[in-house]
């Protein structure tokens, strides 16, 4: 069995979008991370 973790930058019920600005990856054999060093938070685009 493996895992898999996600991440929600956008969503309906957010009043606001998520924008990564700065990330790492990190890899040890075959498991590996995303590291986000820098987000802020954006107005949404169009509707």
């Amino acid at each position: 069995g493996g895992e898999y973790e996600s991440f929600v930058l956008d969503a309906p019920h957010f009043s606001k979008r998520i924008e990564i600005e700065k990330s790492t990856k990190e890899w040890h054999g075959d498991r590996g991370r995303l590291v986000i060093e820098e987000a802020s938070l954006r107005d949404k685009l169009g509707n």
